[in-house]
């Protein structure tokens, strides 16, 4: 079994928005973001840590995008566990959960305004069982999530611009880009 790391459970949740799969050269973990800050801060140290080997940020596949690509059997057969099972993160420490959930929207998180010109903060995955969990663990701490439909996909949505605040202030976003929007949001009257 796997050791429920603070590093592994962040990574855990960045999963979510990962290239991964097996290819000719092994399991890869492939994931591109338009903020190397974020890279460098949040993901190089703990996959470092995790791999025990140095991780590098090269030129995205798009222009303006950064990417760190690997190819890693043991990383990725530890983490698909989760992926295809996310109840299981339910079983993790309070701690290690919000990680998670952190992971899961650095990752795939999108801060944006509702119709009326909100402040939101939004996410889709095609497991709503996902989303569920992901409520389930922000419950806890006051933070409630909505729901809406967009061509028979469900996205799960943070409104309102206390739960908002409470949001960043439990799950402490570490992608500076989404952070910043999501503040700049707020801000607006």
């Amino acid at each position: 079994m796997t050791t429920i790391t603070p590093d592994f459970a962040y990574i855990s949740g960045i999963y979510e928005g990962v290239h991964s799969g097996e290819g000719k050269e092994g399991y890869i973990f492939d994931i591109e973001s338009e903020s190397k800050e974020f890279l460098e801060k949040s993901l190089v140290p703990r996959l470092t840590e995790l791999l025990g080997t140095p991780v590098r940020i090269k030129e995205g596949s798009t222009i303006g995008q950064y990417r760190i690509r690997f190819w890693n059997q043991k990383l990725i057969e530890s983490l698909l566990p989760f992926k295809e099972t996310p109840k299981k993160v339910l079983k993790w420490k309070n701690e290690l959960k919000l990680l998670w959930v952190r992971g899961f929207f650095d990752a795939e998180g999108s801060p944006t305004k509702t119709v009326k010109n909100e402040p939101m903060l939004s996410l889709y995955n095609s497991d709503i069982e996902k989303l569920k969990i992901i409520e389930k663990i922000l419950k806890r701490y006051k933070i409630v999530a909505k729901y809406y439909e967009i061509a028979d996909r469900t996205h799960q949505y943070f409104s309102g611009r206390e739960n908002l605040q409470k949001f960043l202030e439990t799950v402490k976003l570490e992608n500076p880009g989404k952070t910043y929007k999501l503040q700049l949001y707020l801000q607006e009257l």
